[in-house]
């Protein structure tokens, strides 16, 4: 039994068996403390909004006839005021322009210009052209649209239900009489769209990791992840079942994704692997050591759990809430995790880990 002991930290524990001659692997190794480090903030009348992937919160306050909105977590936007009070922010990936959105509007806010945001008409799920700090692209009323923001101009593309950006091209989806088109076009220029697959049924893209593409059946919920084949070009399918929510934020990880109250991943093989089953849907999962400790949020629950037996299978760190919370940031290299609760009086909580 090998044992490694730090202060203020839990003791890791693992039982090896050596033979002669032979290295055995006993990691990957994480000591975790003994409690998570709690930290609370009131808010007072300010609202909170999350940016996609939970990596920034915004704070809005309201300063009538404007709201002022500031990044609160980790602190690098600057601070701007729009005449109503966003509920949606979405940030681009090298954070030089955002979308922030009330049910009826949006306003794109650019840095050096954010005394004067570009009002537009509410943007639903959107994607961000991450070769450039201005371009996204949204379907709108049926129509794939593209946003420039530096030059606040709009450009209608083509017909789509549903819309996706890999590389250098869009991806489409069209639903027509229960088949469903996709369709790849270039990103740019004057490029022939072509018909890649065709799939019985109602199927649209879902949100994924940049350049990832997911689709997902309307009425069955089976999700499916398309690659391109790079010697003939052709698609390739990989199913992933029903699924209820995806979480999966860059390539380097394996996917998480729940199935009512089943948390699922793939192995190594690419075959669907089942972590482990809740007493209530997970509304949250990140890998904190991926394929080996996961961050996750069930009911009122947050935990950091151990999926493998070289960490000892179960709960490493919990933290109950006494009332309704939602996370609203997660910094996985920075061990914290940000929650808006609905405790009275109204607070933000950190857990450290």
């Amino acid at each position: 039994t090998i044992e490694l002991r730090r202060d203020g930290y839990g003791v890791w524990q693992h039982a090896v068996t050596i033979a002669a001659h032979t290295a055995q692997v006993i990691g990957p190794v994480a000591l975790m403390p003994p409690n998570f480090t709690v930290a609370n903030q009131p808010l007072a009348n300010a609202t909170l909004v999350a940016t996609d992937h939970r990596d920034t919160v915004f704070n809005v306050i309201d300063q009538s006839p404007t709201w002022t909105t500031n990044e609160l977590w980790p602190d690098s936007f600057p601070t701007f005021s729009l005449p109503w009070a966003p509920s949606l922010i979405s940030l681009s990936p090298n954070r030089q322009t955002l979308i922030a959105s009330d049910g009826e509007q949006s306003a794109v806010v650019t840095r050096g210009r954010e005394t004067a945001p570009w009002l537009i008409d509410r943007v639903g799920p959107l994607v961000w052209d991450s070769t450039t700090d201005n371009i996204f692209y949204a379907v709108q009323k049926g129509q794939l649209v593209k946003y420039d923001a530096f030059d606040r101009q709009i450009t209608t593309r083509a017909a789509a239900d549903s819309m996706d950006l890999s590389g250098d091209y869009l991806w489409l989806t069209q639903f027509v009489d229960g088949v469903t088109s996709l369709i790849r076009q270039k990103s740019f220029g004057q490029d022939v769209p072509d018909v890649m697959l065709r799939l019985d049924g109602d199927w649209a893209f879902i949100a994924g990791p940049p350049g990832e593409l997911l689709i997902q059946n309307s009425a069955t919920h089976e999700l499916v992840w398309l690659q391109t084949d790079p010697l003939n070009g052709q698609i390739i399918t990989t199913s992933f079942g029903p699924m209820t929510k995806l979480w999966w934020f860059n390539r380097s990880q394996l996917p998480l994704w729940s199935n009512g109250n089943d948390l699922l991943t793939l192995d190594e093989q690419g075959r669907n692997l089942l972590l482990d089953r809740y007493a209530n849907p997970p509304t949250m999962a990140q890998w904190i050591v991926p394929g080996h400790i996961i961050a996750i949020m069930t009911g009122q629950t947050f935990s950091l759990q151990s999926i493998s037996n070289r960490q000892g299978r179960g709960p490493l760190l919990t933290h109950d809430f006494t009332a309704a919370t939602e996370l609203d940031g997660l910094n996985v290299s920075d061990r914290t995790a940000l929650f808006n609760s609905a405790d009275h009086p109204r607070q933000l909580v950190e857990l450290h880990w």
